[in-house]
């Protein structure tokens, strides 16, 4: 472990990070990088991002403040990476499910999990993809108990249709994410059996 890491000590208040964050982190827990490789990184490989410079410089301050990243400065610019809080951050972050009603708002949040899912062990991936159906479940409930009342051929009603297609094509894609989980557990637990 860096000799960086121990400037930070466990903190017994724990930083609730927000999907772009949580990015940030697994983005520098692969090394360690500058926040200029991260901006560029955003920039020119997410679907989902459109935001400054900027946003990324304060947002890695922020982390660094929390005690979630660490610099080290090298000959051109600093250099971040993950503390053992940042970890551990970016951990808990992955394993807590979209709830529902911010699924319905901001589908990317549910990308962004899905993408840091990952990071987590095969047991614990499986049991947020689990609980992330769930969820999914009850926003599609949600969404068709404010379709009573309304008329069929209107348009809140055509765009809830939609919204609901929306969120089945996630489910399936989260189901099958789950089918592959077991798959490859019962794949390693007869190779464990077989002796292989």
């Amino acid at each position: 472990m860096p000799s960086e890491l121990a400037r930070y000590p466990k903190r017994l208040v724990t930083y609730v990070i927000s999907p772009f964050e949580a990015s940030i982190l697994g983005f520098f827990r692969q090394g360690r990088f500058s926040s200029y490789d991260l901006v560029k990184v955003f920039r020119d490989n997410s679907f989902y991002w459109s935001g400054s410079p900027g946003a990324v410089y304060s947002a890695v301050r922020r982390l660094e403040t929390a005690g979630l990243v660490y610099a080290r400065s090298s000959t051109k610019a600093k250099l971040y990476g993950v503390t053992d809080a940042g970890e551990e951050a970016l951990l808990e972050f992955c394993r807590s499910p979209v709830p529902s009603q911010q699924i319905i708002v901001d589908p990317i949040a549910l990308r962004v999990k899905l993408r840091g899912s990952v990071y987590l062990e095969p047991k614990e991936r499986q049991t947020f993809y689990g609980k992330q159906l769930d969820q999914l479940e009850g926003a599609i409930h949600f969404i068709k108990s404010k379709q009573i009342g309304l008329e069929k051929d209107s348009m809140s009603y055509r765009l809830a249709d939609l919204a609901i297609e929306q969120l089945a094509l996630e489910r399936c894609f989260l189901e099958r994410l789950m089918t592959d989980i077991k798959a490859r557990a019962i794949t390693c637990s007869t190779k464990k059996s077989s002796g292989r």
